[in-house]
């Protein structure tokens, strides 16, 4: 697994995309600490949510974010996926067992 920095995601020099770029490192580094939904990243970081789902989007891309678990957010109450951006909480792939057990 790679490690990923939020320096990958940079936007143009303007002072929007700085600000969103602020925005990205920002989210990048709680959602390092903490595995929450994306409302709930929202409402403690104080960015819209459109911005935070955005960022987790371009996140997904770059395969640096993964969904832990999913279930009821503690804020909004609906069924949301819990995410992070700690490659030591990344659910462990299937993958390589699927393949070993075929040669086997």
């Amino acid at each position: 697994m790679k490690e990923h920095d939020s320096t990958a995601f940079v936007d143009s020099g303007d002072s929007k995309g700085r600000k969103r770029q602020a925005q990205r490192r920002e989210l990048y580094a709680y959602l390092r600490k903490h595995t929450v939904s994306r409302w709930m990243a929202a409402q403690t970081l104080n960015i819209p949510l459109q911005s935070v789902c955005w960022a987790v989007g371009q996140f997904c891309k770059a395969d640096a974010v993964a969904v832990v678990r999913k279930g009821k957010c503690a804020v909004s109450g609906e069924w949301v996926e819990y995410t992070t951006t700690d490659p030591e909480k990344f659910p462990k792939s299937n993958q390589q067992k699927i393949f070993s057990d075929e040669q086997g």
